[in-house]
């Protein structure tokens, strides 16, 4: 079970490594099986390996008490075993991480917007499943506003689970790659431009610290920000047509 809690392929460097197939990988395309996230098995192998220890304990304690070695010696000689086995796998404390802070800016520039609850908004970065700054920043700042973009745990075309965004458009990644300034990725035509601004249906856009080349991408789209406040821009569209 705890193998194959591992999932189909190892992970190497916080990357999937697809070059090995452990079991999981030989399971996950049957019926029903193929639905279950192969990270939960190791509940199971858990449990299974804290009743082995348990009973393992007890066995060896009942055996060295009959012997010569008497109760109390054996009663220490197993405690011993036991802590020495299961120091271990004493939890450590999780190493900090430093929090995505809020661009400076952010919360007056939606103030400035005056955006009704529920308002569809651009965000630049985009959310997406490796670019998730967007998320953690409406969250810290309570915006009621809805959040073009973003992702979930479901099943992917294949109907296996998976962290996924329901659609991620080619303006999504080339406005994350200009943000991050990758500069990986080529622009998306006019034609589909206009067609994912349509299906977006935006009231408004917030680019957060936007590097030259987005800004002037933005820009040439929306006109000028509508606002300005730090190193965060927003335009209310409905101001700037």
């Amino acid at each position: 079970l705890l193998l194959l809690s591992i999932g189909a392929h190892p992970v190497v460097d916080h990357g999937v490594y697809n070059g090995v197939t452990l079991p999981w990988g030989w399971l996950e395309h049957m019926p029903v099986v193929g639905d279950l996230l192969p990270n939960r098995l190791s509940i199971l192998g858990d449990g299974a390996v804290a009743a082995l220890l348990a009973f393992a304990i007890d066995l060896t304690w009942a055996r060295l008490s009959r012997t010569s070695v008497g109760k109390g010696w054996a009663t220490a000689i197993v405690a011993t075993a036991a802590v020495i086995a299961l120091l271990p796998l004493v939890p450590r404390p999780l190493p900090s991480q430093p929090a995505v802070p809020l661009p400076a800016g952010w919360t007056a520039t939606f103030a400035a917007l005056r955006l009704p609850p529920g308002a569809r908004v651009l965000v630049v970065p985009v959310p997406t499943p490796t670019l998730d700054n967007a998320l953690r920043w409406q969250g810290d700042a309570g915006e009621q506003i809805s959040l073009i973009g973003g992702y979930f745990e479901g099943p992917d075309k294949s109907g296996e689970a998976h962290i996924t965004a329901h659609i991620v458009l080619p303006m999504s990644i080339y406005l994350d790659d200009l943000w991050t300034g990758t500069g990986a990725v080529p622009a998306p035509s006019n034609a589909s431009v206009r067609n994912t601004l349509r299906y977006w249906n935006p009231q408004a856009v917030v680019a957060a610290a936007p590097p030259s080349p987005l800004l002037r991408y933005l820009e040439r789209l929306f006109g000028p920000p509508s606002v300005r406040y730090g190193s965060t821009l927003g335009w209310h569209l409905s101001a700037a047509r």
